[in-house]
């Protein structure tokens, strides 16, 4: 009798090992996500400190694009934010309308939640409206300004953050390749971490700079060539996106934000909408202004011109 009981305690014993054994094996590892650890600007356009900044950001309420920066790589270990845990996961995403299947087994790649405030708490202030152009750039652009077609090998500097527009990240010399996202523009209510607002949009955005064929490895296109500073490392590669600016400046309590989020860390900006004006447009308006400027200032002065050209010829045929 006691030997059939501890021929079926082993047989048990051993069932229990195989199964768990077996449970490991079906369960993937869990996946590694970026690292935050540098911060996202936003660009200031309604301050005396014109250009990307990090904390306190001031826009107008203008319905225009407002842009996003974040830092990812290179082209030195400072600020790399993908760990050494391998992502496994198969990720179903879009990229300009095509949706596939992203298997991946790397540690280059991750899932980004971008998220912006919609709507304060009193359900009635007016945040962003929706947010695009998700998309992984180079970082340094300084060089873009004397339209030198060759890619930009430096760091993300404060002359880049300071160059005008901000929306020059989106180009061809830039731009290397749209994000595939998971979702888009979802309506989320806040959390206890959102500040202050009642409802969020969020997108989830795959991150991927990994070698298609050595997953170990990073994609040769993103690394330095030979014979430049830094051969063989990564170039500054960075997250960028556009957020649609509320039209009319009525948020009401503490300021609305944006954020990234990766791996259980975020990163966050706030702001402050100014009230916009014709007035105001006028002063802000230099050659050297962004394009996301309304064209309403311009027809203004266009007109003003007009009638100050039809007075002077009047009084010239007289």
């Amino acid at each position: 009798m006691r030997t059939n009981k501890t021929r079926f305690a082993l047989v048990s014993t051993a069932f229990v090992v195989m199964l768990f054994g077996l449970l490991l094996l079906l369960v993937p590892v869990a996946d590694a996500e970026l690292a935050l650890t540098n911060v996202v600007y936003s660009f200031d356009t309604a301050s005396n400190n014109m250009g990307y900044q990090s904390a306190m950001v001031s826009i107008y309420a203008d319905g225009a694009w407002q842009p996003f920066l974040h830092k990812f790589i290179g082209p030195t270990k400072s600020g790399n934010e993908f760990n050494d845990t391998v992502f496994i996961s198969n990720v179903v995403a879009s990229v300009n309308g095509v949706t596939q299947t992203y298997q991946l087994n790397t540690p280059y790649a991750g899932l980004l939640d971008y998220s912006v405030s919609m709507t304060a708490t009193n359900g009635i202030g007016q945040g962003f409206r929706t947010t695009r152009r998700w998309s992984l750039v180079y970082c340094n652009r300084t060089k873009a300004q004397n339209n030198d077609p060759t890619p930009p090998w430096g760091d993300l500097n404060n002359a880049d953050l300071a160059l005008h527009p901000g929306n020059q990240y989106y180009t061809p010399t830039l731009l290397l390749k749209d994000l595939p996202t998971v979702f888009q523009n979802q309506v989320e209510p806040c959390g206890s971490g959102d500040g202050n607002c009642s409802y969020k949009l969020v997108t989830r955005l795959l991150v991927d700079i990994s070698d298609p064929n050595n997953p170990n490895a990073i994609n040769p296109a993103y690394l330095i060539p030979a014979g430049n500073t830094n051969a063989g490392s990564p170039a500054a590669l960075c997250f960028y996106a556009e957020a649609k600016r509320p039209s009319i400046a009525n948020w009401t309590g503490s300021n609305p934000q944006a954020r990234i989020s990766a791996g259980g860390g975020d990163k966050t900006v706030n702001f402050n909408f100014v009230a916009y004006s014709t007035a105001v447009a006028l002063s802000s308006f230099s050659a050297n202004s962004t394009t996301d400027l309304p064209i309403l200032p311009t027809l203004f002065v266009v007109g003003l011109l007009s009638i100050v050209s039809f007075g002077v010829s009047r009084l010239i045929l007289r």
